[in-house]
């Protein structure tokens, strides 16, 4: 996510730092946002690779572009399509429906957090790495405490699955502050993987 330049109208929130841990590696990863004219647009940094989200007003993905140092490419949603780019060249069309598309819960979620809703109803979401395509659903699963920081912090827990009877194969499961703002992540993001968590580093 560094090969971007933007004309942006709009106001910087400031970034914020978060840990991943998975197994014994270790890495730090900048998030940041800004509201535009167009929506809101998210960067997600670390040394590794950048990704940087285009939502609309409600919240709900229109573009991810993603670049690493072997990589790189734009996924936009056209209609009923999200449609993969290289080098200008399309390389992918993913069918969906009138779902929304939910590539980046840690921000697409802060409507649903802040609103009365137990579930998010069913959202399409790409998983990154093997980039397949899933239809997916989420349930608040009441409130916890977390410490964060030093300080301890109200939280909603949210746990992410797969809809229907799939549901019990498998889950993640995700915390966020009482104003939306996404604290903590644990779940196995691939089979054969150890569980990746991740945790905001101060309130």
């Amino acid at each position: 996510m560094s090969l971007l330049s933007f004309l942006v109208v709009g106001f910087m929130y400031g970034g914020t730092l978060y840990e991943e841990r998975q197994g014994g590696q270790k890495r730090i990863f900048r998030l940041e946002e800004e509201k535009t004219s167009q929506g809101i647009r998210v960067v997600a940094t670390s040394t590794e690779e950048t990704h940087v989200f285009w939502l609309d007003e409600r919240h709900t993905t229109q573009k991810w572009f993603f670049t690493n140092k072997n990589t790189q490419f734009v996924i936009e949603r056209e209609k009923n399509r999200l449609v993969r780019k290289e080098r200008g060249m399309v390389v992918t069309n993913y069918t969906i429906d009138d779902a929304p598309w939910y590539q980046f819960v840690e921000v697409s979620f802060r409507p649903w957090i802040l609103s009365g809703e137990k579930n998010t109803g069913i959202f399409w979401i790409i998983q990154p790495g093997v980039m397949t395509l899933h239809r997916m659903v989420a349930k608040k699963e009441g409130e916890e405490t977390l410490e964060i920081g030093g300080q301890r912090i109200p939280a909603v827990k949210v746990r992410m699955t797969l809809p229907g009877a799939a549901s019990a194969f498998w889950g993640a499961w995700y915390w966020f502050d009482k104003s939306g703002v996404f604290l903590r992540y644990e779940g196995i993001r691939l089979v054969g993987q150890p569980k990746t968590f991740v945790e905001r580093l101060s309130p």
